[in-house]
C-alpha cells in the first residue's frame, strides 16, 4: 500500500503520513484504527511482537468514547447544557 493511499485513507496529506512512518510525529489511536480498518486488519496487527496485546475496549469505555466524539461536534451552548445535566444526574 502506498503512502499516498494511506494518507487518503486517514485524511492527511502524504507528507504527514511520511512523518508518522518515520516517527517524527505521533500517530493517534484514532488514525491507527483508521489505517487498520482501511487495510482490513485488526488493530492488534500493529502490536504483534511487542510482548503485550492491547486490552479489549469494555462496553462502558466504548460508550464514553462515542460520547466524547459526539460532544466535540456539538455547539458550545449544547455542550454546557449537557455538562450541567450530567452534573445534576450524578448528584454533584
Amino acid at each position: 500500500m502506498t503512502q499516498r493511499r494511506i494518507a487518503e485513507m486517514i485524511g492527511v496529506v502524504p507528507q504527514q503520513s511520511y512523518r508518522y512512518e518515520r516517527g517524527s510525529n505521533c500517530l493517534s489511536a484514532r488514525k491507527l484504527y483508521e489505517i487498520a480498518r482501511g487495510m482490513n486488519t485488526p488493530v492488534t496487527y500493529f502490536y504483534e511482537g511487542t510482548g503485550e496485546e492491547p486490552r479489549p475496549i469494555l462496553p462502558h469505555q466504548r460508550m464514553l468514547l462515542e460520547i466524547t466524539q459526539n460532544f466535540h461536534h456539538m455547539p458550545e451552548k449544547h455542550q454546557e447544557a449537557l455538562r450541567d445535566m450530567v452534573r445534576v444526574l450524578a448528584d454533584r
